[in-house]
C-alpha cells in the first residue's frame, strides 16, 4: 500500500492559544478518513496546513511523488469575476492539456523525420492521463457532475459572487471533484446540500478511487464513507479504524479507561497527600522516594474531559388546542413563484422536520411563519398560548458591535423557567468565559454564534421552536447535546435541517415538499424515505401507491411455511458460524489496536481495516440469517 501523505510533529499556535503540537498523520492510497474534535480544535487550521495554505510552526510533511491534492474549504474563494464556467475550466486544465499533448502527438506522427519511437511512448502517456483525469468523453462527466450537485445552468456565466453562499459551495464542490486528485481534501463538504444529493455523494465517494481526508458533522455520512476516524486533540491526533459506529464503540472504551485512570489518580494522590501530612519526623531518609512521589503526582493532572456545553429548554405556558396553522400560503419573488398554496398545521408535541431539495421553499415557508416577510395569499394563526423562539440560517438577530455578554440579553441576570441566573455565569455554560464574554459579536466563529444564539433561545422559555439548519456550525459533541435537548423540550418544534441523523434521534414527524404541496409523514426520516422509496416502486410499475402508515402483517390463509431440510441444517450450523465470524472480527481489531502494527508496517492499516469490515458485514449478515431462520422454525412450530 502507498502512503500518499506523512506529517510529523505538527504544531501550530495563534499567539499564547495552542491549538495543536505533535500531530502524526499518514493517509494511504485509497483510505478514507474522517477526521473530528470540537470547535476549535484547529480541524480547518490543519487542512489549511496540509493544503499548503497555512505554515505550521513546527514539523514536516511528505506527500507521495507527482501526489495531486484538491481542497474544498469551508469559505471557498474565487478569481474577481470568476464564473462557474471559468471554475470548471481551471479544474479541467491538466485534463485539456493532456489532450492537447495527444493530439500534437497524433499530427507529429504524420511527419516523414518523426521519431516515432518517442511519439508513440509520449501518446501512450498522454492517454493514460486522460483516462486518469476524467477519459475522453469529459463533457459528459461535467455535465453530470453540474446536474447531480444543482448548479443552476443558467448562471454558468454569471459572476460567481453574485450567485448565493450555497450555489458557490455546490460549485467550489464541482472544482475538486473534477479535478480527480489523489487526495480529497473535504472541509464540511455536505453544507448546503439536501439530503437526496448527499445520499448520491455519499455513494459517488465510496467509489473515489483516490484517498480522502474530511471534516463533517453529519454522522450518517462518516458511518457509511469513511475507513478511518482520527480523532484531533490537542496533544496527539488519535486513530480509530473502521467507520464512525466503530469509533464511538472504542470512544466509549477509551473514555471508561481514562475514567479509571483519573479515579486511581486521585485516590493515589489523596494516599500522598495523607502522608506528607503526617509531618518531618514520619519522612525519614528512607521514604524521600514517597515525596518525590507525592510531589509528581501533584503535578501530574489527570485526563480532562472534554467540556461541553449545557442546554435544557424550558416552557412557561401550555400549548393550546391551536399551535400555529398556515394554509393557502402563495409567495413569489420576480418572476419565480416558490409557495402555491401551501398549507400546514402543526399539533401539540409535533417535533416535525421540514425537507426537501434546495430552492424548493423551505427558508421561504419558514420567514412567513415568523413573520420576517408576508405571504401574497393565504392565511397563518398562531395559537393563543403559542409563545415563539427562532433560529435563523443566517445566524441574524445579534448586534455586531456588542459583546457577548452584552448581546445575550440588556439585564445582568436571565430568567431560565423557574431560575434567575447571572449572565456570567449562564454564558460559561455555553462554553464562553469570562475572557471570551468580551469578545465582539462580528469576531466569533459560526459555532460561537450559534452557541451564543441557543443561548438567547433558551432564555425565551418558549413553546414553539422553529430552528432553521440548527446543526451548522456546531461539533458533533454539542449535536448530540442539542438532540436531547430537543427530545426532552416538552413544546413543539419545527425545523430545517438536512442531517438524517438529527431527524431520526429528535422528529417524530416529517413534512416534505412534493410537487408544491406540504405531505405529512408521521415518522421519522427513515420510514418517510421508506414510503417515498414504495411508492416511486408502485408508480413504475402502475400499482396505487401505498399508504403512508406502515401496515399491519397479514396472516399468510396456507399457514406458516415450514423450514426446508436444508434450512434446518443451515439453523443447526449457524451459531458456530457466528462464533467463527466473531471470533475472526475480534482477532483483526486486536490487531488494529496494536501500536506495533503500525510502527511495523503502515501498510497494513487499510487492508485490515477493509478486513473488519468485511468481517463485520460478516457477522451482521449471519445474524440476520439466523434471526430470520428462528423466526420460521417459532412460526411453525411454536417458540
Amino acid at each position: 500500500m502507498t502512503i500518499l501523505l506523512s506529517a510529523r510533529e505538527l504544531a501550530k499556535a495563534y499567539g499564547p492559544h495552542q491549538l495543536f503540537s505533535s500531530i502524526e498523520l499518514a493517509i494511504d492510497d485509497g483510505e478514507r478518513v474522517g477526521l473530528i474534535g470540537p470547535n476549535g480544535s484547529g480541524k480547518s487550521t490543519l487542512f489549511g496546513i496540509l493544503a499548503g495554505d497555512i505554515e505550521p510552526d513546527h514539523g514536516t510533511m511528505e506527500f507521495r511523488r507527482h501526489c495531486r491534492v484538491a481542497y474544498l474549504c469551508q469559505n471557498p474563494t474565487f478569481a474577481i469575476g470568476a464564473t462557474p464556467q471559468d471554475v470548471v475550466a481551471s479544474a479541467l486544465a491538466e485534463l485539456h492539456a493532456a489532450h492537447e499533448a495527444y493530439h500534437r502527438c497524433s499530427e507529429a506522427l504524420s511527419l516523414p523525420d518523426a521519431d516515432h519511437g518517442k511519439l508513440l511512448r509520449d501518446q501512450s502517456n498522454a492517454a493514460t492521463e486522460i483516462e486518469r483525469l476524467g477519459g475522453w468523453n469529459w463533457q459528459h462527466g461535467v455535465d453530470a457532475m453540474l446536474d447531480r450537485l444543482s448548479i443552476d445552468r443558467s448562471n454558468l456565466h454569471a459572476p460567481v459572487a453574485t450567485l448565493s453562499g450555497g450555489q458557490q459551495r455546490r460549485v467550489a464542490l464541482a472544482r475538486v471533484l473534477l479535478m480527480r486528485p489523489d487526495l480529497l481534501l473535504l472541509d464540511e463538504p455536505t453544507n448546503h446540500l439536501d439530503t437526496d444529493t448527499i445520499e448520491w455523494f455519499e455513494d459517488f465517494l465510496r467509489n473515489w478511487p483516490g484517498a480522502i481526508l474530511m471534516v463533517t458533522h453529519d454522522r450518517y455520512f462518516l458511518d457509511r464513507v469513511v475507513t478511518r476516524i482520527v480523532e484531533l486533540e490537542p496533544e496527539a491526533l488519535l486513530s480509530y479504524p473502521g467507520n464512525y459506529a466503530s469509533f464511538m464503540a472504542r470512544k466509549i472504551e477509551l473514555l471508561q479507561q481514562r475514567e479509571q485512570q483519573a479515579e486511581r489518580h486521585a485516590k493515589t494522590l489523596e494516599r500522598e497527600l495523607a502522608w506528607l501530612r503526617r509531618g518531618p519526623k514520619a519522612r525519614t531518609t528512607k521514604a524521600q522516594f514517597r515525596v518525590k512521589r507525592a510531589h509528581a503526582l501533584m503535578e501530574e493532572a489527570p485526563t480532562k474531559a472534554q467540556q461541553n456545553l449545557e442546554l435544557q429548554f424550558h416552557t412557561n405556558d401550555r400549548l393550546g388546542g391551536i399551535v400555529l396553522e398556515a394554509t393557502g400560503l402563495h409567495k413569489r419573488y420576480q418572476d419565480q413563484q416558490v409557495l402555491r398554496g401551501v398549507s400546514l398545521n402543526l399539533r401539540k408535541e409535533d417535533k416535525v422536520a421540514l425537507v426537501g431539495p434546495n430552492g424548493c421553499g423551505k427558508s421561504t415557508l419558514i420567514r412567513l411563519l415568523v413573520q420576517e416577510e408576508s405571504a401574497d395569499a393565504g392565511a397563518i394563526r398562531l395559537g393563543k398560548n403559542s409563545h415563539l423562539a427562532y433560529l435563523s440560517q443566517d445566524r441574524s438577530g445579534l448586534d455586531p458591535d456588542a459583546t457577548v455578554y452584552e448581546a445575550l440579553d440588556p439585564n445582568d441576570r436571565v430568567q431560565v423557567g423557574e431560575q434567575s441566573h447571572h449572565k456570567r455565569g449562564f454564558l460559561q455554560r455555553f462554553l464562553f468565559s469570562y475572557q471570551d464574554q468580551n469578545k465582539k459579536v462580528r469576531s466569533l466563529s459560526g459555532g460561537e454564534t450559534c452557541r451564543l444564539l441557543l443561548a438567547k433561545l433558551m432564555c425565551t422559555n418558549a413553546n414553539l421552536l422553529i430552528l432553521d439548519e440548527p446543526t451548522n456550525d456546531l461539533d458533533i459533541l454539542s449535536l448530540q447535546v442539542l438532540e436531547n435537548a430537543l427530545i426532552d423540550f416538552s413544546g413543539t418544534l419545527l425545523l430545517v435541517t438536512h442531517d438524517r441523523y438529527f431527524i431520526n434521534r429528535v422528529c417524530n414527524a416529517v413534512l416534505a415538499f412534493e410537487q408544491d404541496e406540504l405531505i405529512r409523514y408521521d415518522g421519522d426520516y427513515d420510514f418517510y424515505r421508506d414510503c417515498v422509496e414504495t411508492a416511486q416502486a408502485a408508480s413504475k410499475q402502475n400499482t396505487p401507491p401505498p399508504k403512508r402508515t406502515p401496515p399491519a402483517p397479514v396472516a399468510s390463509q396456507e399457514g406458516p411455511r415450514r423450514l426446508t431440510y436444508k434450512e434446518r441444517l443451515e439453523l443447526a450450523g449457524i451459531e458456530g458460524e457466528i462464533e467463527a465470524a466473531e471470533a475472526q472480527r475480534d482477532a483483526i481489531t486486536a490487531r488494529l489496536s496494536d501500536p506495533a502494527v503500525y510502527q511495523s508496517d503502515p501498510s497494513l492499516l487499510r487492508t485490515l481495516a477493509q478486513d473488519l469490515e468485511q468481517a463485520e458485514s460478516r457477522v451482521e449478515a449471519l445474524y440476520a440469517r439466523w434471526q430470520l431462520l428462528d423466526a420460521l422454525r417459532q412460526d411453525a412450530e411454536g417458540p
